[in-house]
């Protein structure tokens, strides 16, 4: 497995942790500091998901000359 999909998968198992104590979380009447807290460390999770997926596309379609029209736009809509 290469570093980069491990990373991946590290931080997408990371995610998924933080986002499955989300609803529990809200159901158990839990403080809402600690549920916006949950809620960042997801989200950062999910951007840093998405930012390595879009990161090796972007390397692949510079390797093999493709158009990163639709990349770039993608990009965007994740910052």
């Amino acid at each position: 497995m290469s570093a980069r999909r491990a990373r991946l998968t590290s931080t997408s198992a990371s995610m998924t942790s933080e986002a499955s104590v989300l609803i529990p979380s809200v159901d158990e009447g839990a403080e809402c500091r600690d549920v916006v807290t949950q809620l960042s460390a997801a989200k950062a999770a999910l951007d840093r998901v998405g930012f390595t997926l879009l990161s090796s596309a972007l390397r692949q379609c510079a390797v093999d000359g493709e158009d990163t029209d639709e990349l770039e736009r993608l990009f965007l809509k994740l910052s």
